[in-house]
């Protein structure tokens, strides 16, 4: 990696998940959103895939609603 370039995202989220759930939102508009796991889902799979699950939807309300450019920088953060 000779050049490394800085690029300030156009796009912030945040998201994160728990064995009931998961939600996230963005930054920048605010808009937020959450999903209960029904109960017969819980515990089926592992917190990481829950929490990769939660930071692709968050990307994708965004993409849904076209507020995504080509030459958007979208950071997506969770724990």
């Amino acid at each position: 990696m000779n050049n490394l370039n800085f690029r300030k995202p156009t796009h912030l989220y945040r998201s994160d998940a728990s064995e009931f759930g998961l939600g996230g939102y963005n930054l920048i508009s605010g808009q937020a959103w959450r999903f209960e796991l029904p109960v017969d889902c819980r515990l089926r799979t592992s917190l990481n895939s829950l929490e990769f699950l939660a930071c692709m939807i968050t990307i994708w309300i965004d993409m849904l609603s076209n507020e995504i450019t080509a030459e958007s920088c979208l950071l997506s953060q969770t724990d």
